[in-house]
């Protein structure tokens, strides 16, 4: 290949200060899970979530991994590092009318199956889902507050993550380059990267270049302060390095939760889901299709679909009002309820 002197081993002074904290990452009980087990958590879930005449059909999954990884280098680095997780989930499809198919799902994982709801209960929550979409309709268009589901907020804030990254930076292909130090969401919001969470999914010692993990500031009130900076694209930028990659983004919490959000909003529409669209992190613009609710005199309401928002990051992220105390525990993205103010809505 041709030479490239940004190309080269990471600096030692990026291992040192590596976390000696016991993160918790591996449950002993995981490696045991016998199939018949795992048959049983889905013959859980199934059972919960057909407990309505109109379900068409419900399919579980449950998944568990067991894994150790060992990194050495030629200038001193060693390390490594045990991990187990597991994952368990329900979709769940029903009947309406003639025509309507209504789906839900619900998922949840983590590095221990303690703590983790039972799979009777991530059954049951996936059938009431499915029935809350029941006499969904596409909502008539409108400008108003734009209230975003956690787990709807984990996809929407996720996809910034992207344009944080040294390399779109350092190849043009990043809408927030030259931003830092500059304003870039409202000062309500504050991200961290946090790889030294106990238990969590993203939790490491030292990432993939061995550089020592430690929390990253990448927001503080709205302003942008760092970036994720691997030793390759750094050489490239004349940037120090960071870490080439997300682990635990954590978005600090506010007071209250998605009702209380919806019942201090009033008039809103809350999206709990995306369904497709793209986003252009080299621009910042986005469209989503969008599944949720109609809330109404502060109560979440009727079901809506087929909706859809389209702007810019740049602008959406200022228009955020009001940050919520209630992440989903098992994402890498950790967003709770994100509230957005003066948002356009196109349907009927």
């Amino acid at each position: 290949l041709q030479p490239d002197p940004h190309r080269a081993i990471t600096d030692p002074a990026l291992y040192e200060g590596r976390s000696r904290a016991d993160l918790d990452l591996v449950d002993a009980s995981l490696p045991d899970l016998t199939r018949r087990e795992r048959i049983a958590w889905c013959e859980a879930m199934c059972e919960a979530a057909s407990a309505d005449d109109r379900v068409v059909s419900a399919t579980t999954t449950v998944q568990d991994d067991h894994g150790l990884v060992a990194k050495a280098s030629t200038n001193g680095f060693a390390g490594t590092e045990e991990s187990t997780s597991v994952a368990y989930g329900t979709m769940v499809t029903l009947r309406e009318g003639e025509t309507k198919r209504p789906e839900a799902a619900w998922f949840v994982a983590g590095t221990h199956q303690q703590g983790l709801p039972a799979p009777d209960a991530v059954g049951r929550e996936a059938l009431k889902r499915a029935v809350d979409r029941l006499g969904s309709t596409r909502g008539d268009s409108a400008r108003t507050t734009m209230i975003v589901h956690p787990e709807a907020g984990a996809m929407l804030l996720g996809r910034m993550l992207g344009a944080l990254m040294a390399g779109p930076i350092q190849q043009d292909q990043s809408f927030l380059k030259g931003k830092q130090g500059s304003s870039i969401a409202a000062e309500v919001l504050n991200v961290t990267d946090d790889p030294l969470l106990p238990r969590a999914l993203g939790s490491r010692t030292f990432d993939r270049e061995g550089i020592a993990a430690k929390p990253l500031t990448l927001i503080e009130n709205g302003v942008l302060k760092n970036h994720y900076v691997d030793t390759y694209y750094g050489r490239k930028l004349g940037w120090a390095a960071t870490t080439g990659s997300p682990s635990n983004v954590v978005i600090r919490p506010g007071d209250k939760d998605l009702e209380g959000l919806a019942a201090a909003a009033g008039e809103a529409i809350l999206v709990t889901s995306w369904l497709g669209g793209n986003a252009n992190m080299t621009t910042g613009d986005y469209s989503f299709g969008v599944r949720g609710h109609v809330v109404k005199d502060g109560k979440i309401g009727a079901p809506i679909s087929e909706m859809n928002v389209t702007g810019s990051y740049g602008d959406l992220m200022q228009r955020l009002v009001e940050v919520g105390n209630d992440p989903v525990p098992w994402y890498t993205v950790r967003v709770p309820t994100l509230v957005f103010e003066d948002i356009q809505f196109s349907g009927n």
